[in-house]
């Protein structure tokens, strides 16, 4: 991932994401920043052919002194050559969610993923 848009950051602000071990390339444009409460953004372009479009809201909650509630929220409306894979593409999905909850370091199995 990489900032093409300088500093502060908020909305407006562009990125550059390489998933998939480089094999998907994405460009990003943030249209809301709540600093260290709230960030959406949407892919202005993407070289996968499954994707039509994408959007992700990312939310922090205050849950007590200690606490948080973060609630990441993804919509994707697959292309016309991706509409048959879509068991496949929630699996992939469902990777995503569970990897980023071990890697802040929470069970997976306890956390939600509605697909």
């Amino acid at each position: 991932m990489s900032w093409t848009s300088p500093r502060p950051f908020g909305v407006g602000t562009t990125r550059e994401v390489k998933a998939l071990h480089g094999a998907n390339k994405l460009r990003e444009h943030y249209f809301l920043w709540e600093e260290g409460r709230r960030h959406c953004f949407y892919v202005v372009e993407t070289t996968a052919p499954i994707i039509k479009s994408l959007a992700e809201d990312y939310s922090v909650e205050p849950k007590g002194e200690d606490a948080c509630r973060f609630t990441w929220t993804i919509a994707a409306r697959p292309s016309a050559l991706g509409r048959p894979g879509g068991p496949v593409n929630r699996a992939i999905l469902k990777t995503l969610f569970t990897d980023t909850a071990r890697h802040y370091g929470l069970d997976p199995a306890s956390t939600a993923v509605d697909l």
